[in-house]
Order: structure tokens, then C-alpha cells, then sequence
């Protein structure tokens, strides 16, 4: 039998605060009604600035694992796309709620 999972939409955006300053944005948001589930941003610096936008995504993937709780949710995401675009990047501090 089939599990009932939370379709979940993961969007990650970065924009510059200052010019040596860059700030990652992430929301998460359930896919059939777009309710917030969490939102988290970082801060970096400019020579960091793609990691302040994988470490906020990273984040609220964590949060968002933990407030759906055992519930499972299936992850769609448009923000794979940087060098910090993969599932082994993030795996290891997934929660196995992640499907």
C-alpha cells in the first residue's frame, strides 16, 4: 500500500544586501496550497556567497523535517542547479523523513 506523503516545494533564491554581502533566502511551502512550512535565510560574504544560500536551504530542509515530524513529504525543488546541487551534499544531515 501506497504511503500518503506532503508534496513540498523547496525555493531558494540569493540576492545581494550590500556589495560584500550576499544573503540566501529559502522557503518552503506545501505544494497543494503553497502554505508556508518554514522560511530561513544566511548571510555571507562575497567569497562565500553561493554558501549562504545552500547553508539556508540546508536549514530549513532540517526544520522542515522536523516539524512535518514522522509524516513523510516528497521534495520538489528548482534550486538544484549551483555546485551545492546535489542530494550527497545535503544527505548526511537530512532527517529520514525525507523521501
Amino acid at each position: 500500500m501506497a504511503t500518503s506523503c506532503d508534496r513540498v516545494k523547496l525555493n531558494c533564491i540569493s540576492y545581494w544586501f550590500k556589495p560584500s554581502c550576499k544573503v540566501g533566502l529559502c522557503a518552503i511551502a506545501r505544494a497543494a496550497d503553497r502554505t508556508l512550512v518554514f522560511v530561513e535565510f544566511e548571510l555571507g560574504v562575497a567569497a562565500s556567497a553561493p554558501d549562504a544560500e545552500a547553508k539556508a536551504c540546508l536549514m530549513a530542509l532540517r526544520l522542515a523535517a522536523e516539524g512535518l515530524g514522522d509524516r513523510p513529504f516528497l521534495l520538489e525543488s528548482h534550486f538544484f542547479r549551483t555546485p551545492f546541487s546535489t542530494f550527497e551534499d545535503f544527505g548526511e544531515s537530512l532527517a529520514s523523513s525525507v523521501v
